[in-house]
């Protein structure tokens, strides 16, 4: 099951930045209460920006996870 803040819109990624550019865009994250990480491997190695405070309330995790399950049920559905 996919639980993604992505799927909520809360959440976006965007591409690699270095150095001042990165600090910037890092510092900016800060001041707005956006959480910032780079992660990824190779060649997905990118900047993911998620609005904690939506993230973190029960009622949309438990929507998301709602719409995760149905979407798996709807893809079995259509393999089976």
């Amino acid at each position: 099951m996919d639980i993604s803040p992505h799927m909520a819109g809360i959440a976006a990624d965007m591409g690699r930045y270095f150095g001042p550019e990165r600090k910037l865009v890092e510092a900016e994250c800060e001041k707005a209460g956006i959480k910032f990480m780079q992660h990824g491997g190779r060649g997905n190695m990118h900047i993911h920006l998620q609005d904690n405070t939506l993230w973190h309330k029960k009622e949309l995790v438990q929507n998301i996870v709602e719409i995760s399950d149905e979407m798996h049920r709807k893809i079995e559905i259509r393999i089976t």
